[in-house]
């Protein structure tokens, strides 16, 4: 992917934020980075914490934080975002024990949230993920796509996109004609507080955003079957804390 990028991106790919890395030059990018394959690039989640979350309790973060799931490094509460793509999947749960991640199809429409399995309890749950950029890194010239998925308790606010950017594609505009802000709002069930991801429209595009979006989008385009998200045992803990306490109120799909 880095070599489609390295017009648009000055070479760099970053982690967390390059904003503090300074006295380089385009074109120093010597090292063991060069000789790294684009296939071992593996692309962050955005983590909405929890209080029960492993980091909270850890005191690594808040609740309410957004993190980056690779680096754990707290983000902020909010974060203005630009959508590139879009792929929904499926999970399934045995037991309430994660047991797999599969590419959506139509078919899955028709198969119940929840049946009984030689196992014991088996739930179903669509997510709704979008590949994106944050508007800070693309400002600071360091734009490195990320992933959000939008999930059960957060459902509302994954479709709440959705229509927002159906309504931009209905004007033949792209997804990342406009700039979104992601944040959370507390919520509460007989369990307890949790929180879910919240959906704004901010403002628009700027010109380079939207070309350096295309250029994530082109470049993703031809290599999707060998793009590596983020999907870790401790990212799907984190990403379930919130279903956990939110009980009768949790949103199947």
């Amino acid at each position: 992917m880095a070599k489609e990028l390295q017009k648009k991106v000055k070479n760099e790919v970053a982690v967390n934020s390059m904003s503090d890395v300074i006295g380089f030059e385009d074109g120093d990018n010597w090292g063991a980075g060069s000789n790294i394959d684009n296939a071992d690039i593996i692309l962050p989640k955005i983590l909405l914490m929890q209080q029960i979350s492993e980091l909270v309790e850890g005191e690594k973060a808040r609740s309410g934080d957004l993190v980056n799931s690779l680096t754990e490094a707290v983000i902020g509460k909010s974060l203005d975002f630009i959508v590139f793509d879009t792929f929904k999947t499926m999970q399934t749960y045995v037991n309430d024990k994660y047991e797999s991640t599969e590419p959506y199809t139509p078919d899955m429409a028709k198969l119940p949230y929840e049946e009984a399995v030689p196992e014991g309890k088996l739930t179903r749950s669509i997510i709704i993920n979008y590949y994106v950029l944050i508007a800070k890194d693309v400002e600071e010239g360091v734009p490195l796509p990320m992933v959000i998925s939008f999930r059960r308790t957060s459902a509302k606010a994954g479709k709440k996109l959705a229509s927002m950017l159906k309504i931009l594609d209905m004007f033949k505009k792209p997804s990342a004609a406009k700039v979104y802000t992601l944040g959370s709002k507390q919520e509460e069930s007989d369990k307890g507080k949790y929180n879910v991801l919240t959906v704004e429209e901010a403002r628009n595009s700027s010109r380079e955003e939207v070309d350096i979006a295309r250029s994530m989008y082109e470049a993703l385009a031809s290599r999707k079957d060998k793009v590596k998200i983020h999907d870790t045992d401790k990212v799907q803990k984190e990403e379930v804390a919130g279903e956990t306490v939110a009980g009768d109120n949790d949103i199947p799909f």
